[in-house]
């Protein structure tokens, strides 16, 4: 977009803009005409405002440039930390059912439903 903007813009190009200058506009009596300067001043201030902008765009798309990187690899984190998310909750229901299963086995023992198991006698 910088690229257009350059290519269609002659004040950004390296050669300056062609006009026909005039060295001082000149009323009929030898003073210096105080419209043409400040229609000039105006020219000027118009030109470094479009350089601005240039630079202002650049800037910004450089900035979203950037966001999207990050914005890449913030997701590709989401996805790994989900993953081990994941794998950590079936660790723990695995771990919690096996947890039930030996609180059955000590209420059983202690209720004298079950004989105790050879390696405790």
């Amino acid at each position: 977009m910088l690229a257009e903007l350059l290519s269609t813009s002659s004040t950004a190009s390296a050669e300056p803009p062609k006009k026909t200058v005039q060295e001082s506009p000149k009323t009929s009596d030898n003073s210096i005409d105080p419209n043409a300067i400040k229609r000039q001043k105006n020219t000027d201030a118009a030109r470094r405002s479009r350089m601005r902008k240039i630079l202002r765009i650049e800037t910004l798309e450089n900035r979203v440039t950037e966001l999207e990187t990050e914005n890449i690899s913030l997701n590709t984190k989401i996805g790994i930390i989900e993953s081990e998310k994941l794998s950590l909750q079936q660790r723990e229901s695995e771990l919690t059912d096996h947890i039930r299963q030996l609180e059955k086995q000590l209420a059983a023992y202690q209720h004298g439903n079950m004989p105790l198991p050879s390696f405790f006698q």
